[in-house]
Formats: structure tokens, sequence, C-alpha cells
């Protein structure tokens, strides 16, 4: 068992905020936001790209 195991999610929020350049963890939202873009029209002309939905951690 490792000790993340039993931490409240308050403290996963806190320890997550020195990992992501953005300062906290991203929402089920805004990754939803991203793959509704992607299956938009609006998104017709974006070909061969990987959108990397991080918070920046790869950057």
């Amino acid at each position: 068992m490792s000790l993340l195991e039993n931490e409240t999610p308050e403290e996963r929020v806190e320890r997550a905020k020195d990992m992501f350049p953005l300062g906290r963890i991203g929402s089920l939202e805004e990754g939803a936001a991203a793959v509704l873009y992607l299956a938009s029209p609006e998104s017709a002309f974006a070909l061969g790209h990987d959108l990397v939905i991080d918070g920046g951690v790869t950057a």
C-alpha cells in the first residue's frame, strides 16, 4: 500500500500544485472541451497534430 492511497482529494490537489506548470490539476470539463473541439467543424483544418492536454508538464 502506498502512502498516497489514503490522501484526501484536498491533499492530492495540494501535492499536485508543484507538479504542473499551471499550478493545478486539470478538470474533466477541460479535457472534454478539447475532445469536443476535435469533434467539431471548427477543427476541420487541424490535421496531423497531437493535442497534448497535460497542463504544461511535457512542455
